[in-house]
């Protein structure tokens, strides 16, 4: 028994340490690091740069950068590279065709030392013509011509009563 215990117990911390975690396998730039003038939100045709802090990368190192998202968003540069105090900067554009419901999703890879840092930017359209007014407050209210609600109205009530008479009607029948 102090046998299979003891193999166990072997067992569990070779598997502990010789299986390297999420975080051990790729070094990661803190959310706190990354940053953009305007935060997460975006307009359409607007030029964002996002900004990875000082320790983000190593030193000179090269940086792969990827866009994702739809419409394609473009870079500023083909290529990266961090400085000598390990930050980058680097703009995205946002198509001009983006839809509020456009996400992109930029990803920072460094060549030599696998740090990964991701930013997200969520598109904003202005809603210039809110309800087809144009420019001043959001219309408000039906559309519905009053006829047609109180016609609707009153066909559920004869509905209604129809159904109330034939349950009248049935149990008298039922009963005769």
């Amino acid at each position: 028994m102090g046998k299979k215990l003891l193999a166990i117990a072997a067992l569990a911390l070779a598997v502990i340490f010789a299986v390297p975690t999420t975080a051990m396998a790729a070094g990661y730039v803190p959310p706190g690091n990354v940053s953009s003038s305007g935060g997460t939100v975006a307009s359409p045709g607007q030029t964002k740069t996002i900004v990875f802090a000082d320790g983000s990368f190593s030193a000179g190192e090269s940086v792969m950068i990827t866009v994702t998202g739809t419409p394609t968003a473009s870079l500023g540069s083909p290529s990266y590279t961090a400085t000598a105090t390990g930050s980058l900067t680097i703009t995205v554009k946002i198509p001009s065709t983006a839809t509020a419901s456009s996400v992109y999703s930029i990803q920072a890879v460094g060549a030599t030392s696998g740090n990964v840092g991701t930013y997200r930017l969520t598109v904003v359209v202005a809603d210039a013509a809110a309800g087809g007014n144009s420019g001043g407050l959001a219309s408000t209210g039906g559309t519905v011509p009053m006829l047609i609600v109180w016609s609707a109205a009153g066909i559920l009530l004869l509905g209604i009563a129809l159904l109330l008479v034939m349950r009248v009607v049935r149990r008298q029948r039922a009963q005769a």
